[in-house]
């Protein structure tokens, strides 16, 4: 027997929203600002059924989405003047739009490999546009890499760098010690091509 609708448009003084692991509809997210006008904190974190989220609220502060899985999500448009924080964690890089804030914000975007060991050709590209979107903010990047990754093809949009390239505040890279280091230089030179980070870790 299918379980109930929950109604949560009878929620209308919740502050933080949490969706994990559930079936979700992107006309979900179409009525969030009338049905939950006081909402400051939203969590989407591995939903499946979602290909495009469209978010206009006013009262939103701090987003975070993730997704261990591509289960087909394919971009979020993002209009949220309040945002203060963004987050992003998952293993591929979906398409990202943001309406300009109205004040200062951060973005903490991790991005991990755990079960490949090939970087495809498009990832820097995928990167360069996500960092482009994100860069009114202050980003802090975090790149995961597995103990079998054996690195990447060559992109071939190399030689169309676009100065000057988005700015990270903080660029953190995880990979074995073992690894070759060929397989090093890789990464650092199609981060360099991606953005410019003041910091590495």
């Amino acid at each position: 027997r299918p379980l109930p609708p929950i109604r949560m448009y009878t929620c209308n003084n919740l502050k933080r929203l949490s969706l994990n692991d559930i079936g979700i509809k992107d006309e979900f997210f179409l009525g969030i600002a009338g049905n939950f006008p006081h909402l400051e904190e939203l969590a989407i974190q591995d939903c499946y059924h979602l290909q495009t989220i469209k978010i206009s609220s006013h009262s939103i502060k701090i987003i975070n989405l993730g997704f261990a899985v591509d289960r087909g999500f394919k971009e979020a448009c993002i209009d949220v003047p309040s945002i203060v924080r963004f987050e992003y964690k998952g293993n591929f890089i979906p398409l990202f739009c943001f309406t300009a804030p109205s004040g200062p914000w951060v973005s903490d975007i991790e991005l991990s490999w755990h079960d490949r060991n090939i970087l495809e050709t498009s990832f820097f590209s995928k990167l360069k546009e996500l960092l482009k979107e994100l860069n009114r903010s202050e980003i802090s990047l975090k790149l995961i890499f597995p103990p079998s990754f054996e690195g990447f093809i060559e992109a071939e949009t190399r030689n169309s760098a676009i100065h000057p390239l988005p700015q990270v505040q903080e660029l953190s890279i995880s990979f074995n010690a073992t690894d070759s280091l060929n397989v090093a230089h890789s990464i650092l030179d199609g981060i360099f091509w991606t953005c410019r980070p003041k910091t590495m870790v």
